[in-house]
């Protein structure tokens, strides 16, 4: 299965933002409609888009939920969201408008309990963990508090209540030029053997390159999509060839 690119949307007021590294403020708007955005990355080629509710983030409330009832009800690819989902209602909304799945990231950390309980209503592949980490610190509550906690074991844990896939965001680089850090991405899914996808300081061609050996699900793409520095077509490309180079591989020693 080929690296799948993640393009990001985040959404703030109902528009289509670039936010800061710390997520406390909404940096450069990039379009007005974030629905037009979503529908232009369907045409260029993306079979998958990410959401992330910034405002929701912020408050622990699904407040552009309406925006992405509308995204999800235009546009034929599959959806996952984030950003404020603190509660069973929050996800049984989203799953019942058409959201393919859920990404859960502060009660995660603070409410393994509820979890398990997600998990066991609505299946381990409708539930994400999202793991944001700075300098060996976790942040919650978008990213305003920072707790003391391994990412690994944190990881860990997440895997032994039943989830199965994890999106490390690096935060650090995420939003800046300064390439990827993949190192903790790689432990995740080496000694865990989750489903890991990584978001971060991508930026170029070379970047994504890094993670073609490695056994990850996917890269969530936003500030080089948006300023051209990487075109979605060539990302997703890149990918697929690779995907194609291994099936050959393959053929060849069996």
């Amino acid at each position: 299965m080929a690296l799948r690119i993640y393009p990001a949307i985040h959404i703030s007021d109902g528009r289509c933002v670039n936010p800061s590294v710390n997520g406390l403020s909404r940096g450069k708007v990039f379009t007005g409609s974030p629905l037009k955005m979503a529908q232009k990355w369907e045409e260029l080629g993306a079979d998958f888009v990410h959401i992330i509710d910034i405002d929701g983030a912020d408050s622990g409330l699904s407040v552009n939920s309406e925006t992405i009832r509308e995204i999800v009800e235009n546009i034929r690819i599959p959806v996952q969201v984030g950003g404020g989902i603190r509660s069973i209602k929050d996800i049984d909304h989203y799953l019942s408008m058409g959201v393919r799945r859920v990404i859960i990231g502060t009660q995660a950390i603070e409410n393994p309990v509820f979890i398990k309980e997600a998990v066991n209503l609505f299946g381990s592949s409708r539930i994400m963990v999202a793991i944001d980490a700075s300098d060996g610190m976790i942040a919650t509550e978008g990213r305003k508090k920072f707790n003391h906690f391994n990412v690994t074991t944190i990881a860990s844990n997440m895997k032994a209540i039943g989830i199965q896939s994890i999106i490390y965001t690096d935060i650090l680089r995420r939003g800046l030029d300064n390439g990827a850090g993949i190192m903790q991405a790689l432990e995740i899914t080496e000694k865990l053997h989750m489903n890991v996808i990584y978001s971060g300081g991508i930026k170029s061609l070379k970047d994504i390159e890094a993670f073609m050996d490695m056994n990850i699900e996917g890269i969530v793409m936003g500030k080089a999509l948006y300023e051209s520095r990487v075109l979605l077509s060539d990302a997703i490309n890149i990918c697929r060839r690779h995907e194609k180079k291994l099936d050959r591989e393959a053929d060849y020693e069996s």
